[in-house]
């Protein structure tokens, strides 16, 4: 008889997997692709613990194993990560967040908060759009525009603002940094410019690990 697979098995062995690996957050990675592939929330897993996983899902799951072990990040996997407590949408066209830039979105939350009245904000070079996002459902008097060179990194932005009901608030423009809104910067539209652009030489990237160099 095959062994059956249920969802608690496949944690435990996915987790002492991904460590052997060196796979960073182990445990959650795991949780990650499995949910992904069933189709639940994380917390969902373990309130069906001893449920057998179909066949069919077990070899999508095999796959990404397999992929995330080559240390390809799982939020391309699973196309989404966390980021200041809300779900965000990314790809390979942008880079994943970091949850030190939290503290950057904190920061500007706290600054937008003081001021009266609606406040404008512009963020540069916005990826998958999570810096702009995090920012209006945190002051829901800010005004963002926000830009990037990639129509591509755009798309996922728009992705995630609309996902997030903020079509109204949020305004997407491609462009090299401060090109599509040079008019508006005459006029001293903003209240706060913000930015993370990538920022490591070529240099550096060298010796970054390889799920950060390769991908």
């Amino acid at each position: 008889m095959a062994d059956i697979w249920t969802i608690q098995k496949l944690l435990n062995w996915m987790t002492d997997y991904f460590k052997a690996k060196n796979i960073d957050a182990p445990r959650f990675s795991a949780e990650m692709l499995l949910a992904h592939v069933l189709g639940m929330k994380r917390i969902e897993l373990y309130m069906h613990f001893d449920k057998p996983v179909e066949p069919d899902k077990l070899d999508s799951l095999r796959a990404l194993v397999k992929r995330g072990a080559e240390s390809e990040p799982i939020a391309y996997l699973v196309g989404q990560t966390e980021f200041y407590s809300l779900t965000m949408s990314v790809s390979p066209a942008c880079l994943i967040p970091r949850p030190e830039t939290e503290l950057l979105v904190k920061r500007a939350i706290e600054f937008l908060r003081a001021r009266p009245g609606d406040q404008h904000m512009l963020d540069l070079c916005t990826g998958c759009g999570c810096i702009a996002v995090a920012i209006a459902k945190g002051c829901a008097s800010a005004k963002i525009v926000a830009t990037d060179i990639s129509d591509a990194a755009l798309a996922i932005a728009a992705k995630n603002v609309e996902t997030h009901k903020l079509t109204d608030r949020i305004s997407l423009l491609c462009g090299d940094l401060f090109e599509p809104v040079i008019k508006q910067l005459d006029a001293a539209a903003f209240d706060l410019i913000v930015s993370n652009p990538p920022y490591v030489t070529s240099d550096e990237m060298q010796k970054l690990d390889k799920n950060v160099k390769d991908f």
